[in-house]
């Protein structure tokens, strides 16, 4: 507000709007003559940022403005199996082999005993054939597309009594739904198409915690198929899921853990599915999961994984369809999928982590021989349809994050010796709000200036988003928890516990989008903590000790061992996400 030139005992707003008069009295626009900006829908005075932290006392000139930080590295491929560099703990040697093929040659042997025959499959099938109550001796999951297809065509020759099961979510194309009742017929099967209305929910719930609609799918076929089998009396769910498929799903985890004998990772994943079947997310909310609420329905029925006991190649596969089956390549859709909401899926998690979320598996399909890299790549080379894919987010309710088109704001500011950036936000936090504080801080040797004297915001240096440089890996279950957290947000391969959340490009809007994350996956924390702890290690200590306060308060006949046990509660939702989310099918 300032005097009015026409009565002094009144004021006027400074709008900060440029105008002139027309002849016909009448105002122009011509812009703006300040340098306020918006920013995630908050109306920002620059102006105000500088003169604030102008106020510090070793600040001796300043100058902030919007940037838009420039996109990272250029994506790069294994030479081996095609996997892109962007995929989280991912490196690669001097000679372009990724990480995971190494290591892979390593073990490649011991995990040979992972997988089995097809007579022990017939074996197995004989044994369950005993359990059954009803017509069925399977249940088999058939989306249409050549691998369930040729499973079933497989299972058929064993003279099984199998039904199978779709799950028409809104979106499977005309073409895959065309070949499920032509292969159906060709064999006298026995077909349960299942719906349900909450699909778009569910597909929106998935996209917002995965960045895919594939593990929301995956979650309501598996929870209907279930019901189904106990009520028709089945004793065993057949999947179709690749070799590549069953490597990410099942073993890579235990990779990494050295563990290779079949009988511990067996155990390992029936754990996992029960404990999957029990994070409060949307299918779990929306679905039939009265089931679930004690273990006998894991005991009653099995889930066997066809391509465990089969290795084919691709290239055999599809010659057995075309001499076998009435099966035909769907032309109205992607090639990855025989469902249209897929690309929708693959869009988002290229633009919100950087890379396509079949990346893992078709590089397990190309180390097990399953493909060629250059059948992989091509399958990859997804050719999206933006439009429909936009109409389709609409739809559900659903708003990607671009991580590639980030703004955000960038002081600059010059002093006698390098500032912590820490330092001079926490300065600004106390006179600003959050939405208002920057995400970088660049100190220079002196301030561009124009001819007349001003800041020339021209020729201030571009902010780049920063890539972690701290490797501190994390030493607990909580630490790996708030890891992989922010390795989603960030769409960082690597980040050490001492990175600094604001440092690596985190702002408010990003520190609220992550503490709703971390509370979906069972993690209680408040954007205020991320401002005072911004480091992976400083919030996990603090998170600790506000849970053992909690625990204490509730218990104080035995603090310790409830916060242990509300601690690993937490922990267990968490580390879930990372399991699925690198799985994308639960």
């Amino acid at each position: 507000f300032v005097p009015s030139p026409f009565d002094a005992t009144s004021q006027l707003y400074r709008t900060g709007d440029l105008a002139r008069w027309l002849d016909e009295d009448e105002l122009e626009f011509l812009g703006r003559d300040d340098r306020q900006v918006k920013l995630h829908g908050q109306r920002i005075e620059l102006d105000e940022i500088t003169t604030t932290l102008m106020s510090h006392p070793e600040v001796t000139a300043a100058a902030v403005q919007l940037n838009r930080l420039e996109t990272e590295a250029p994506e790069a491929f294994c030479k081996s199996c095609g996997l892109s560099s962007r995929y989280p703990e991912i490196r690669f040697d001097a000679a372009g082999i990724c990480s995971t093929c190494t290591a892979f040659e390593g073990y490649r042997q011991e995990l040979d005993q992972y997988f089995r025959s097809l007579p022990e499959l017939e074996a197995r099938f004989r044994q369950l054939r005993d359990r059954r109550q009803g017509d069925y001796d399977c249940l088999m999951l058939l989306s249409g597309g050549k691998d369930s297809t040729y499973v079933l065509y497989q299972l058929a020759a064993m003279d099984l009594d199998i039904l199978t099961f779709t799950l028409d979510n809104g979106y499977i194309s005309e073409g895959a739904k065309a070949n499920i009742r032509r292969v159906t017929e060709h064999l006298g099967i026995d077909h349960v198409f299942a719906t349900t209305e909450h699909m778009p929910e569910i597909f929106a719930d998935s996209l917002a915690r995965y960045s895919n609609v594939c593990n929301g799918c995956f979650k309501t076929i598996y929870t209907l198929s279930m019901n189904l089998a106990r009520e028709r009396g089945i004793p065993s769910i057949v999947t179709g899921l690749a070799r590549g498929q069953l490597f990410e799903t099942r073993l890579v985890d235990m990779c990494s853990a050295e563990q290779f004998d079949p009988a511990t990772i067996d155990t390992t994943v029936a754990a996992a599915r029960k404990a999957y079947h029990r994070i409060p997310d949307a299918p779990t909310r929306l679905l039939p999961v009265k089931i679930f609420e004690d273990d006998r329905i894991f005991d009653e029925i099995e889930f066997i994984d066809f391509f465990r006991y089969c290795d084919v190649e691709l290239a055999e596969m599809y010659s057995f369809l075309a001499d076998y089956a009435p099966w035909v390549r769907p032309q109205d859709t992607g090639r990855s999928t025989n469902c249209l909401i897929n690309d929708t899926g693959i869009h988002v998690h290229k633009l919100e982590r950087g890379y396509h979320n079949y990346a893992l598996p078709y590089s397990w399909d190309v180390r097990l021989g399953h493909k060629t890299r250059s059948a992989a790549m091509a399958e990859l080379d997804d050719q999206i349809d933006v439009d429909r894919v936009s109409a389709i987010l609409a739809e559900i309710g659903y708003q990607p994050k671009d991580r590639g088109s980030e703004q955000s704001l960038t002081a600059f500011y010059t002093a006698g010796e390098e500032l912590a950036s820490r330092a001079l936000r926490d300065w600004l936090a106390e006179h600003l709000p959050p939405y208002m504080l920057p995400t970088h801080f660049i100190r220079l040797p002196a301030l561009p200036l124009t001819a007349n004297g001003k800041v020339d915001y021209a020729g201030l240096p571009q902010a780049t988003r920063r890539t972690a440089q701290d490797t501190t890996p994390p030493r607990n279950d909580l630490e790996r928890a708030l890891t992989e957290l922010w390795r989603a947000r960030f769409g960082l391969t690597q980040i050490g516990i001492h990175e600094d959340f604001f440092e690596l490009g985190g702002d408010s809007v990003l520190a609220i989008q992550l503490v709703d994350t971390a509370a979906a996956d069972g993690l209680s924390l408040e954007p205020r903590q991320l401002f005072e702890y911004p480091t992976i290690a400083e919030l996990a200590t603090e998170l600790a000790s506000s849970t053992a306060g909690r625990a204490a308060q509730r218990a104080p006949a035995a603090p310790q061992v409830a916060a242990s046990e509300s601690d690993r509660a937490r922990v267990l939702a968490a580390l879930k996400q990372r399991s699925e989310d690198r799985s994308g099918h639960g």
